[in-house]
């Protein structure tokens, strides 16, 4: 109730996971919002991660982020040979196709 209701608590790298959880399952775009912006300006968890999170709560200016940010070759590699690269929707792993092929040019 303390989300729905103003007396915000801050989001943190130890919350994130479950606000999201809880924003999506009582449809609280506020919260899925201020969830996503802390993800935006957030160092953790990794991009891969950040990915993976814009896929399962569908945060299209974090799934935007993610994909500008990767810019090498290298860093295509290591999202694909990281663990969470199997969880990525069919559609995220296309995305990451053309945005490899744009970088590739």
């Amino acid at each position: 109730l303390r989300v729905i209701y103003p007396s915000y608590k801050k989001v943190t790298d130890s919350n994130v996971n479950f606000l999201l959880k809880l924003g999506d399952r009582f449809q609280i775009k506020l919260l899925l919002d201020l969830t996503e912006n802390y993800l935006l300006s957030s160092t953790d968890p990794e991009l891969a991660s950040k990915l993976l999170l814009s896929d399962q709560y569908r945060l299209v200016k974090l799934q935007d982020y993610c994909l500008s940010a990767l810019k090498t070759t290298d860093e295509f590699k290591a999202v694909k040979n990281s663990q969470i690269f199997a969880s990525l929707s069919d559609a995220i792993k296309a995305d990451l196709f053309e945005r490899h092929l744009e970088i590739a040019k």
